[in-house]
């Protein structure tokens, strides 16, 4: 099955394919078979045909969507904008009159406004509109529109740039050559080209924005602007109507929908803004509520139509963090693998695990034993939440060498039916716990939060019974127990070798998200606060912002800040199939290892930063690419030969159609004898 927008997409692009097929070929067929009946002379007959071949063209170059329409102008060559007047009317002030049956609309408002949005009034037409942002027509000027077409005709269009909106006939369009489409190579859109619309008839106008955006978040609501964000204003966007090019739809409208539409959450607007290097918010008028949230966190409002708001300090496109600071998930639901990362991602972007404290990165594998004990080591954490294994000894062995050597780990044991140890009776040595057990807790049972009283945190039912966890009747010697109920352990930590851990057995983060309960959400942030918190006596991991240059529109250079140890640099670019990186430094240079973190964004781990370093990256085809373009060229080739020289298709099919009755010959007789 298709996506529907790529269905749609394909249909658009297809359907007009197969008219201007029916056109270009139909009527050829048509002539010869009539001179044939008529007994035409050859000559004739060709005649005939030759005229057919040239009047189909003509016909299938041309924008077969205005056989479609239900009336109105015609733009037959998709010279122009979009025009609202076409089919259904959208401005009851401009369309129907006799102004949209010469002119595009658009076009013409947009070539009456200056720079500065003000009605040219020297020219007659643009003058009797009465306004840029409210334009209207008076059937009593319609004298004015004759006039202009006169002088319009008269300079070859030279005499105003509201000329170019000017609309043909039919026949004026068809017969001008110079509005004929030139052979091309390549991916041209009909609109390449086209002027802007402007806002009276396209939804918000296009602000100015300077500096211009390196990332503006806006959406739909947002109309044309959009859809042109880039051709409108030079900048770059971060929500796009191509979500099948998007790694992670879901995670994509979590950003949308929080910067956008939910009010009320400004640390959360200002976290996702360091996430993504977002420097600038557009708020259509129905997204008004939100301008607070960011009014509250000093942005700087820079238009009022549309609202733009812009960060007192972006975070940049990339940004470099020494002493590492990534964090590998480890798990995967096999009925939808995003999950749980883009659940826990969405949790850390609200106060769980801040940008600051270190980045998450997607993983490769749901299998702890999948990664060596030296891929483990280029991490500074791990979550462990819906993982898989192999072999429980070598998994286990591995968590226990990672953590004596300095690394943090969050596990949770506690997801019933997922988490492979959620049922067993013994622990392993790196947990804080001994013997478990599994079993419903009991919802009357007290429950004690680091050794105190939380009437506040989340409650242990659950349809009706208790919440059902994996829990300890105590803790190892110097570990800490973080969440008691009725006596039972089921959250507890410690320091273990050169590292640290926490433990979960009850779903702890599942059961925050049920509760909504923002003792708990705080509880949990400080937990991860203590796991990632730099060793005794090191500083914290700082986070300076970078800006990538491009070369081209396939290759992005960062340049890198000397570092003798552990060092992490995200690039805020969508991770996609075709990207690799390689670290250059004055002495050389090798190939490095992409992973996805963030909001699926490029993570390039280095153990060390060299003076002068570079860190490049390169978009090209992969192999899979290569070898549909080998595919594409052998058909070409073979049907370029079938065309030369017929002869030898015509005798393996023969040979294929033989071979095929004499199968189907045998099988039948077999049939028959059984």
């Amino acid at each position: 099955m298709l996506n529907n927008r790529a269905g749609l997409t394909l249909v658009q692009f297809a359907v007009p394919l197969l008219g201007a097929y029916g056109l270009a070929g139909v009527l050829p067929a048509l002539a010869s078979v009539v001179s044939t009946r008529l007994r035409a002379r050859s000559t004739w007959r060709g005649f005939a045909v030759a005229t057919a071949v040239v009047i189909g063209l003509l016909l299938s170059g041309a924008d077969l969507a205005v056989y479609a329409s239900s009336g109105g102008p015609v733009d037959l060559w998709q010279r122009h904008v979009d025009n609202p007047c076409t089919g259904a009317s959208t401005d009851p002030q401009l369309c129907g009159t006799a102004l949209a049956a010469q002119f595009n609309v658009l076009e013409l408002t947009n070539a009456c406004s200056t720079t500065s949005r003000q009605l040219r009034t020297e020219v007659e037409i643009c003058a009797d509109l009465g306004s840029v942002n409210n334009p209207r027509w008076d059937p009593a000027n319609d004298g004015a529109i004759t006039r202009l077409v006169d002088r319009c005709l008269s300079t070859g269009d030279a005499y105003d740039q509201v000329c170019r909106a000017r609309l043909g006939t039919f026949i004026q369009q068809a017969l001008d050559l110079s509005q004929w489409r030139p052979f091309q190579v390549g991916c041209y859109p009909p609109a390449c080209g086209a002027a802007s619309a402007p806002a009276s008839l396209s939804g918000s106008p296009a602000p100015t924005f300077v500096p211009v955006p390196e990332r503006a978040v806006l959406d739909a609501h947002s109309g044309r602007l959009l859809m042109g964000f880039h051709d409108a204003t030079g900048g770059g966007q971060f929500y796009t109507y191509y979500e099948q090019g998007i790694p992670s739809p879901e995670l994509d409208d979590f950003m949308k929908g929080a910067m956008l539409d939910q009010s009320g959450e400004p640390a959360l607007k200002a976290e996702l803004a360091a996430i993504t290097g977002s420097d600038a918010v557009v708020l259509a008028p129905g997204q008004s509520a939100v301008a607070a949230d960011y009014a509250a966190l000093g942005w700087r409002q820079t238009s009022s139509n549309p609202v733009v708001y812009v960060p007192p300090s972006p975070s940049g496109l990339a940004a470099q963090r020494s002493g590492g600071g990534a964090i590998l998930v480890i798990g995967q639901l096999a009925a939808a693998p995003s999950h749980p990362y883009n659940d826990l991602f969405e949790r850390a972007a609200q106060g769980m695990i801040p940008f600051s404290a270190g980045w998450l990165v997607r993983p490769r594998s749901a299998f702890i034993d999948d990664y060596s004990d030296a891929e483990l080591a280029g991490y500074s954490a791990l979550v462990l939440l819906g993982y898989q294994y192999h072999d429980a000894g070598t998994a286990w062995q591995r968590l226990d060498h990672y953590v004596r050597n300095g690394g943090r780990l969050f596990v949770e044991t506690g997801w019933q039916y997922v988490d492979p140890d959620w049922n067993a009776t013994s622990s392993h040595s790196v947990l804080p716990v001994g013997s478990l057990g599994w079993g419903a807790l009991d919802p009357t049972a007290p429950v004690s939060v680091q050794g105190a009283a939380d009437p506040l945190f989340g409650g242990f039912t659950y349809q009706g019974g208790g919440w059902g966890a994996s829990s300890a009747s105590g803790v190892r010697p110097g570990a800490e127990p973080l969440i008691q109920v009725g006596g039972r352990v089921v959250a507890a930590r410690w320091s273990f070798g050169k590292g640290r851990v926490v433990w979960s057995g009850m779903n702890l983060i599942a059961h925050a998200e049920t509760a909504k309960s923002d003792d708990e959400y705080a509880f949990l942030a400080r937990q991860f606060a203590w796991l990632l918190a730099s060793p005794a006596g090191s500083a914290a991991s700082p986070v300076s912002p970078d800006t990538p240059t491009w070369v081209g529109n396939d290759q992005a250079q960062i340049s890198l800040t000397a570092s003798p140890g552990p060092t992490s640099v995200l690039f805020k670019e969508s991770m996609a199939p075709g990207w690799s990186a390689e670290l250059e430094w004055p002495g050389g240079s090798r190939a490095v290892t992409i992973d996805s973190a963030e909001m699926d964004f490029m993570l390039v781990r280095l153990p060390s930063v060299p003076d002068g370093s570079m860190l490049v990256f390169h978009y090209g085809p992969t192999w899979q690419v290569y070898l549909w373009w080998a595919a594409s060229a052998l058909t070409l080739f073979l049907l370029m030969v079938w065309v030369a020289a017929p002869a030898p298709y015509r005798w393996a099919w023969t040979r294929v159609v033989g071979i095929t009755g004499r199968l189907r010959e045998r099988v039948s007789s077999s049939w028959g004898s059984e």
